[in-house]
């Protein structure tokens, strides 16, 4: 996907789905760690069926690595700007 197709989608669909940013064989791990979190974390005031979890780079820092992906910062520079940041 182009920077310009990622673009587009959000604008259109709200998200986008961005190809190789965690690794094709760390997902699996990464999803059962993230969901283990969600677990033990869950906000219990979400709707059903959404493992929400307020400052969940808090609790579990297994997405950290990939947050630095340059393609997601650079869509995420996009549309807000040079000076963001992951909170």
């Amino acid at each position: 996907m182009t920077h310009e197709q990622a673009v587009l989608r959000m604008k259109n669909d709200g998200w986008c789905v961005l190809p190789d940013v965690i690794p094709r064989e760390k997902v699996a791990a990464v999803r059962s760690d993230i969901l283990k979190t969600v677990d033990v974390h869950r906000n219990p005031d979400a709707p059903n069926a959404i493992g929400h979890v307020s400052g969940l780079i808090r609790y579990n820092q297994s997405l950290a690595p990939y947050l630095a992906d340059p393609t997601l910062i650079r869509l995420i520079q996009t549309f807000l700007g040079d000076h963001c940041r992951v909170s």
